[in-house]
């Protein structure tokens, strides 16, 4: 038929009111309407074709009127052979036509065609073909889906391995399917049979029973049973539904290792039930997704303080027991990536609202469909606050010990206050620590300070009210530790309540610095945020802080007595040096006269006995003798008489 020649449209003996009755009707139908005359020659006319051409293969009529072909090029690939082959069959045949396929229109849709036509041989051996194409696209895609779900239901009878049953109400087995299920009879022994016939009474009893329940109320019944088999006695369940009328299509499972399970489950329960309840350390199962407690054991009512009945039923967050939310999600996260959780140390709060700290270990559980969390806590509250004091301790020796070396390497007092005050409030966490000294006659006033910045400075607060000072030295007296953990507690004047507001001062631990017997000032602690229990260790660093300010204080006090008794000494060799300096001069001056007075001297001596040398030597030289002056002349006379 491809190679025919299709002409022009040509009715000479259709009248015009029957094509506008036929256009009207094929204009309502889900397809076309075709009228084609092959003509003895082979020669195809299209006498008659319905607008639904336009719908069904988006093709105007006039275009499939003036080249039939058309059709040909919109049939699938794999469906045009089947096509061609059933024109050919009717044209030699002329028998009905009737063929099915796809075909892909124009715009690229996909759609599943149904052909039907009724030849007729006409004179000189033409044949008109009369007919209509519909679009069966939705009955296809229907049916596809049809047997895809009883395949796939097929799949899935054949791969259940329990026995099947079709039972009349008068308890006759109507059929059955066997296929992997473990049973010793034969269909043939089986069908036809009652149920009294094939299981003992106390069983067909249970039986009957169910399947007048299941017919009459129309809902599925469930019964247990159990059966002397050739491998021992089994544990069979059996699931009833309505399948028919006066028929129910009876399921029957072994389930004898289920209940093995169940009694080692139930077992289990039991050693579970004993260890959760007698075990030492907080046990809890909660909700997955809220954290719900639906059970906890002694230890946790204990440990948390709550009473059974405050916590079954309420969450975690209800009960406001994590401090950190964080933690929670911590926990769902690594449970989430790993289902279990080992250890994980965390923070509660305690119905009383103290804080303790737990190892944290947890399994994800599955309660009846419900994901839920198995959580063991074990307190080490004890453990942490011995740990934390072993810190502490080990810190305040460092502490002391750096703060002993920097008073004996240093004489700068200020210095060594400033970092004093910086590292306590580093140990302590505290929000203020400062130093104030105590003076007869300037009063009160700061000497150094560490401040948290959201808090006022104290540093530079000076007061010289003697009764304010005379209160903050009896609070001072007889060297004792003044710990404050509530200032709204205190029993103070107005004048500290105030001083306490304008600071902002919540708690306070203050501890004297003492010179000897004197009250030389305080090493004070202050907590802004709120109330604080200052901790034993915590006051003890305070005392024995106080002690080394002191060293330091009296190290300075020395250091200045020195450099002032020194720069006195040097005052007083210097005014000695002067003096001597002086004196020096002096001297110098008298030996300066002694040399002149002796030079004079000397030379008014020395003239007078050269002038009286020279009057003896010219008497000597004249022939006078020294008896005529009276000199000597007994010697020389004895000098003579004795020759």
């Amino acid at each position: 038929m491809d190679e025919t020649v299709v002409k022009s449209l040509y009715t000479p003996n259709c009248q015009q009111e029957a094509i506008n009755l036929l256009s009207n009707f094929a204009a309502n139908l889900p397809g076309i309407i075709f009228q084609v005359l092959q003509q003895q020659d082979g020669s195809v006319l299209v006498l008659y074709v319905s607008s639904g051409c336009e719908y069904l293969y988006e093709v105007e009529p006039e275009a499939l009127q003036a080249d039939f072909r058309v059709i040909y090029n919109l049939i699938h690939p794999q469906d045009i052979k089947a096509f061609t082959e059933s024109i050919a069959v009717c044209c030699n045949t002329v028998t009905p036509w009737h063929w099915e396929g796809r075909i892909i229109t124009p715009s690229g849709k996909l759609k599943w065609i149904q052909g039907t036509s009724q030849p007729e041989r006409q004179e000189e051996g033409a044949v008109l073909w009369n007919g209509f194409v519909l679009d069966i696209t939705d009955r296809k895609k229907a049916e596809e889906k049809l047997q895809e779900s009883e395949a796939r239901y097929k799949a899935i009878l054949d791969a259940i391995p329990d026995l099947m049953f079709r039972i009349s109400r008068d308890a006759e087995y109507l059929d059955l399917k066997s296929e992997g299920a473990n049973i010793t009879l034969s269909r043939e022994e089986i069908v036809g049979k009652h149920v009294q016939e094939l299981l003992p009474s106390d069983v067909a009893a249970i039986s009957l029973e169910a399947i007048a329940k299941t017919l009459d109320s129309g809902t599925l019944q469930t019964c247990e049973y159990q059966l002397t088999t050739p491998l021992g006695v089994r544990d069979y369940e059996a699931r009833l539904v309505v399948s028919g009328e006066d028929e129910v299509l009876a399921i029957v499972r072994d389930i004898t290792e289920r209940k093995q399970g169940e009694i080692a489950l139930q077992n289990l329960a039991q050693k579970f039930a004993k260890a959760f309840s007698c075990s030492p350390d907080s046990i809890t199962i909660s909700t997955l997704q809220e954290g719900r407690f639906i059970e906890v054991n002694d230890s946790f009512v204990k440990l948390s303080g709550y009473e059974r009945d405050e916590v079954i039923g309420k969450t975690s967050f209800e009960l406001n027991l994590w401090v950190d939310d964080r933690d929670r999600l911590n926990l769902l996260q690594e449970l989430q990536a790993t289902g279990v959780v080992r250890n994980l140390e965390v923070e509660f709060r305690q119905k009383s609202g103290k804080i303790i700290t737990t190892l944290l270990s947890a399994e994800v559980i599955d309660l009846d469909g419900v994901p839920c969390i198995l959580a063991v806590h074990h307190d080490i509250t004890e453990r942490k606050q011995v740990e934390a004091q072993f810190l502490l301790s080990a810190q305040r020796d460092r502490l002391l010990a750096e703060t002993l070396v920097r008073i004996r390497s240093s004489l700068n007092l200020e210095e060594i206050l400033q970092t004093t005050v910086t590292e306590v409030r580093q140990f302590l966490q505290t929000d203020r620590v400062f130093i104030a000294l105590n003076n007869t006659k300037l009063g009160i006033r700061t000497l150094a300070e560490s401040v948290d910045p959201k808090y006022p400075s104290v540093l530079g607060w000076s007061t010289n009210d003697e009764a304010y000072l005379q209160e903050v030295r009896n609070l001072l007296k007889d060297n004792l530790v003044r710990v404050v953990e509530d200032i709204t507690e205190m029993s103070v004047s107005p004048k500290v309540q105030a001083h306490c507001r304008k600071f902002q001062t919540q708690a306070s631990l203050a501890v004297p610095i003492m010179l000897g017997n004197e009250l030389f000032g305080a090493l004070i602690a202050n907590e802004c945020s709120g109330s604080r229990h200052w901790q034993p260790i915590e006051i003890d660093l305070l005392k024995q802080m106080s002690e080394q300010v002191a060293i330091a204080i009296q190290q300075s006090k020395i250091y200045q007595k020195l450099a002032e008794l020194n720069t006195n000494l040097e005052h007083q060799v210097e005014e000695r040096t002067s003096q001597l300096q002086q004196k020096m001069q002096e001297v110098e001056k008298l030996h300066r006269v002694k040399d002149v007075v002796l030079h004079t001297v000397a030379h008014d001596l020395r003239t007078s006995v050269m002038g009286n040398l020279m009057v003896l030597k010219n008497l000597l030289n004249q022939g006078m003798g020294a008896r005529d002056w009276g000199l000597g002349t007994g010697d020389r006379g004895k000098r003579a008489q004795g020759r």
